[in-house]
């Protein structure tokens, strides 16, 4: 059993990536039931890059959805895509609608793409109606709207 990150991350060193990474999805399973594993990996999410990457593939076992939305301000362009592909996954609907709040909107593609390929489109749908015309943004993100949306807004704004 592990007890401080240090031997964690030796045990997790030997291993081939996929296994380090299959590893870490068990930790993130086990740290459901088990306090001192949820804080071994909150201790390792606040660690140097390659701890919380670590960190944050035990969320696809873990679903720990504060620690995916707190890593869409990493500084790491990695760390941040990694986020993106398990908001979806993890996050309930309000949390998804935090997210398109708070993150930048550099980030607005990947994120429609990752809801829309998981079917939040009325989350899509409602964001969009409430852009402006005006938004550089409107006619990147308008592509992800249902149809009745597109066609609704563009009567509109004809």
């Amino acid at each position: 059993m592990f007890v401080t990150v240090d031997q964690l991350l030796q045990d997790v060193e030997t291993l081939p990536h996929a296994a380090r990474l299959q590893a870490m999805i068990a930790l993130g399973r086990r740290s459901q039931t088990d306090a001192e594993i949820a804080a071994l990996l909150n201790e390792l999410a606040q660690g140097e890059w390659y701890q919380r990457f670590l960190a944050l593939n035990a969320c696809f076992g873990s679903a720990n959805a504060a620690q995916v939305l707190a890593a869409l301000d990493d500084p790491s362009r990695i760390l941040r895509g990694l986020a993106l592909r398990l908001l979806p996954l993890v996050c309930s609907p309000a949390q998804l609608q935090q997210a398109l709040t708070t993150v930048p909107s550099a980030l607005y593609l990947p994120l429609f793409w990752k809801l829309s390929k998981h079917g939040h489109s009325a989350l899509i749908d409602a964001f969009v109606e409430q852009l402006s015309p005006d938004d550089p943004q409107f006619c990147k993100l308008l592509c992800f709207a249902s149809e009745t949306v597109v066609l609704r807004l563009s009567l509109i704004h004809i």
